[in-house]
C-alpha cells in the first residue's frame, strides 16, 4: 500500500469511507461530531481561530461564526499592550444541537482544509482556523490558559518565546516536541485539542490525566536547552514542507515524520542559519530524509568550512549527482517495501 497521502486523499484510519459520496469536508464534520458525542455526550465545540490579521472583513468564515452574536466568542489576549490585538486569535463556542452551529463547524472545516493547499501555501494565506477543542471548562478559562502557555520562559538564553498555538503546523511541532507531563499542562482545562492536519485528517491530541491536573493553570512548560533547540527545528521544516507543497510535490508521510532526525544530523553538521536548515529540510523531502549520509553529500558537508553557508558547499552537487541520492533513497524504499 502507497504511503504517500494527497491533500485530498483519506489516510488509513480516517472516517472517510465512500470518498466518493462524501466530500472531504462532510466526513471531517461527521468524524468530529461523533468524537464529540463520544466526550461523554457532549455537543460543545470550541473553535479556536487564526489570528484576526488573517481573516478578511466580511469573509464568510467569520460570518458564519460569529453569526450576529448567536455563539459566545472570547479573545486569546497575547500580552496587551505588546502584541496588537490583530494579532490575537479568538475563541467561538459552537453547539452541534444547533443547526446555526452546524453550518459554523462546517464552513470552518473548509477553510481548515483550504489552508493547507498548494494555491495557499503559495499566497502564504496563513492558518485562518487553528484548533478545535473538547472542554467543559468556560470559555474565558480557555482563553486565559491559552494565553498562559503560549509565551514560554526560555532556558537556553535570556527572553521568552510566543509558541504559535493558533497554527495547527506550529502547533503539531510544540506537541512533537513536548514530553508527557509538558503535554498535560499544554492542555491545561483542555479534554482534547484536534487539528485539521497537513493529510486533510483530523489529528487529535490528549492526554489521560489533563483533566485531573488543569486545576493547576502551569504556565511554564520547562523546556530544556535540547528541546529549545527542536523547537528552533519547527519552522524550517514546515516552511521547507510548504514550499515543497506549493510546488505541487507530493510529500511522503513516512518521510515527513523523520525530519526531526535529519535536522539533528544538520546540527552536527554546524548548520545554525535559518535559511540554512529551511533549505536542509526542503533537500531532505524532496531526496530522503538520509539524503546526507549519502557519500556525495557526505564528502561537502564534512568539509565544509565553517565560514561557508550550507546553500553554498551543497551547491557544488550537480543534477546527476543528486538524481544519484534520490535514486539512493528510492532503492531503500522499495526494499522495505518489498
Amino acid at each position: 500500500m502507497s504511503d504517500t497521502y494527497p491533500l485530498w486523499e483519506a489516510r488509513p484510519g480516517n472516517a472517510m469511507t465512500d470518498a466518493e459520496s462524501v466530500s472531504p469536508v462532510e466526513a471531517l464534520l461527521a468524524e468530529l461530531q461523533q468524537r464529540c458525542a463520544a466526550q461523554g455526550g457532549a455537543t460543545r465545540i470550541v473553535v479556536l481561530t487564526g489570528p484576526a490579521i488573517l481573516h478578511e472583513a466580511g469573509s464568510d468564515v467569520m460570518g458564519a461564526l460569529h453569526a450576529d452574536g448567536a455563539h459566545a466568542k472570547a479573545d486569546v489576549q497575547l500580552r496587551p499592550g505588546q502584541i496588537d490585538r490583530d494579532y490575537w486569535p479568538s475563541l467561538i463556542e459552537l453547539d452541534f444541537k444547533r443547526g446555526q452551529s452546524v453550518d459554523a463547524c462546517r464552513i470552518a472545516l473548509r477553510a481548515a482544509v483550504e489552508d493547507w493547499q498548494p494555491d495557499s501555501l503559495i499566497e502564504g494565506r496563513g492558518h485562518r482556523i487553528g484548533a478545535l477543542l473538547f472542554s467543559h471548562a468556560p470559555l474565558t478559562d480557555i482563553a486565559r490558559h491559552i494565553e498562559n502557555v503560549a509565551i514560554q520562559q526560555r532556558s537556553d538564553r535570556p527572553g521568552q518565546r510566543l509558541l504559535g498555538l493558533a497554527d495547527p503546523a506550529a502547533f503539531e511541532g510544540v506537541w512533537r516536541v513536548c514530553r508527557d507531563d509538558q503535554r498535560t499542562r499544554l492542555l491545561g482545562p483542555i479534554a482534547r485539542w484536534c487539528t485539521v492536519d497537513r493529510w486533510g485528517k483530523l489529528a487529535d491530541h490528549a492526554c489521560a490525566a489533563a483533566n485531573e491536573l488543569a486545576a493547576t493553570h502551569a504556565r511554564f512548560l520547562g523546556f530544556d536547552d535540547a528541546q529549545w533547540v527542536a523547537l528552533s527545528h519547527v519552522r524550517p521544516i514546515n516552511r521547507a514542507w510548504a514550499r515543497m507543497r506549493a510546488d505541487g510535490g507530493v510529500v511522503r508521510h513516512d518521510d515527513f515524520v523523520r525530519l526531526d532526525e535529519s535536522m539533528r544530523r544538520a546540527r552536527q553538521y554546524g548548520l545554525t542559519d535559518p535559511a540554512d536548515l529551511e533549505l536542509f529540510a526542503l533537500h531532505a523531502l524532496e531526496s530522503g530524509p538520509d539524503f546526507d549520509l549519502h557519500p556525495l553529500a557526505q564528502a561537502l558537508l564534512r568539509d565544509r568550512p565553517e565560514d561557508v553557508y550550507y546553500s553554498r558547499a551543497i551547491a557544488e552537487l550537480d543534477g546527476t549527482q543528486w538524481d544519484e541520492i534520490r535514486k539512493a533513497h528510492r532503492g531503500i524504499h522499495q526494499l522495505i517495501e518489498g
